[in-house]
């Protein structure tokens, strides 16, 4: 048996390059379509690297760096919403010859790239995988958005260094992260160290920048979005992930939805490897459909 491993690269855009991982053969020549995903904020896909490797079996699949987080260049504007990262991941898999039909598949800030990127190119897309997206932006979220921009954070004495860890950690501890209060607990708690590391360098490498891609998917019109899906959907979430109380509603958005709770309590960076293996059987037979 053909052992899978991640190999990553990079794609050419005019503001630089979209780096990306991908495992399961290359997405150009293969006889099923590709698989294609986007990760949640803040981070890269270095936090889909289980569920790649669990999905690549199958079919191939690449998951791209966001512009502004992990390895891909910086987004050209501070008031880039979803469309405009939607249309960079675009340009980047037709500058890399991937230009039939694909799969896609979004967790969070990832969903909303993946609605927008099958909104504009409904010939392209096959399947959609919503995993937890949020419904209408709230009160709370528009006061959390605010927050989002650390640059102000990057000193001479390292504060950079000590709130990433912090502040990450807030965020699995704590909805929203910036309010530390009993009530605001999530049950989830924190994944194991070597995770939360390599998740807490990926979100310092692009301290200066993600926040442009975190806000636009806090803001993200999802009532408004959601019902212009044509394509077979699939929404889903974990149980105890933060988006987990709007997934009824996001089902109901998206015209003829089909609506699944993971078969694990926790989002996917928090799951075991076997859950993680479980949901990627998951995904892949309802792609297969």
């Amino acid at each position: 048996m053909t052992t899978l491993t991640i190999e990553r690269g990079f794609l050419d855009i005019a503001e630089g390059q979209i780096h990306f991982r991908a495992a399961g053969g290359d997405p150009r020549k293969a006889k099923k379509r590709p698989l294609v995903m986007f990760h949640g904020s803040p981070g890269s896909s270095k936090q889909l690297e289980r569920l790649i490797l669990a999905m690549a079996g199958s079919r191939p699949v690449m998951a791209l760096d966001t512009l502004g987080m992990g390895d891909s260049s910086p987004p050209a504007r501070e008031d880039a919403d979803m469309t405009y990262f939607a249309d960079a991941a675009r340009r980047g898999l037709d500058w890399y010859g991937v230009t039939g039909q694909v799969d896609l598949l979004g967790h969070h800030t990832g969903a909303r790239i993946a609605t927008e990127f099958a909104i504009a190119s409904p010939s392209r897309v096959g399947r959609v995988i919503l995993d937890g997206m949020s419904a209408a932006p709230t009160e709370q979220a528009r006061e959390y958005a605010k927050t989002l921009d650390k640059r102000h954070l990057i000193d001479q004495i390292g504060t950079q260094f000590f709130r990433a860890w912090n502040d990450l950690k807030d965020a699995y501890l704590f909805r929203p992260a910036h309010k530390r209060l009993a009530a605001n607990v999530r049950p989830n708690g924190l994944p194991p160290l070597s995770l939360f590391h390599d998740h807490v360098v990926e979100v310092l490498k692009s301290y200066p920048t993600s926040h442009t891609a975190y806000r636009a998917a806090v803001l993200y019109d999802s009532p408004a979005r959601l019902p212009l899906l044509k394509m077979p959907v699939l929404a889903t979430c974990a149980r105890h992930d933060s988006p987990f109380a709007a997934l009824d509603e996001v089902a109901r958005l998206v015209p003829g939805a089909t609506k699944l709770v993971q078969p694990q309590d926790n989002a996917e960076n928090l799951a075991s490897d076997e859950e993680i293996r479980a949901l990627g059987r998951v995904f892949g037979d309802w792609l297969d459909k």
